[in-house]
């Protein structure tokens, strides 16, 4: 059980390291132009990275194509609603492929709200390890409930 109290903290503190080579990409809709952000685990920049947009229409050429700036971002402006494909590339192995649906309403200068929809690598952290907690108090308890004489309460 000591083990346990040892190794589980050192999972977490090695988890945070894997998530160095994770890619984001926040995409912001704001008419007439799309928007991304797009940075190493919500930290640094992906800056000067190369991207390629595909329109829904032909997904072999690419609609437009350059490089994020300094902070990663990078915007375009579509021409017809479906499912465009954004890719980031900073040509060191990390790589992020992203669908950005384009709404008819948007093209017509009203569809605002963000189009990301994802929670960040630091929430889904936490998410992961608030569930193997609660289901480790759920073990203990019944094992508590069973140790009892009859597992009934006192």
């Amino acid at each position: 059980m000591k083990r346990a109290f040892i190794i589980f903290p050192l999972l977490l503190i090695n988890s945070l390291f894997c998530t160095a080579h994770d890619v984001q990409v926040a995409v912001e809709l704001s008419p007439p132009a799309v928007i991304t952000r797009s940075s190493y685990s919500g930290r640094e920049a992906l800056s000067y990275a190369s991207v390629l947009v595909y329109s829904p229409s032909d997904s072999e050429t690419e609609y437009q194509n350059g490089r994020s700036d300094a902070g990663g971002v990078f915007s375009f402006v579509p021409d017809r609603p479906g499912k465009w494909k954004f890719v980031i590339d900073d040509e060191m192995g990390h790589r992020e492929e992203k669908a950005i649906e384009i709404t008819g309403e948007f093209l017509k200068g009203s569809g605002t709200a963000n189009g990301s929809g994802e929670l960040s690598t630091y929430w889904k952290m936490l998410i992961g390890v608030s569930f193997i907690i609660g289901c480790t108090g759920i073990l203990f308890w019944a094992k508590a409930r069973k140790a009892q004489p009859g597992g009934k309460r006192k």
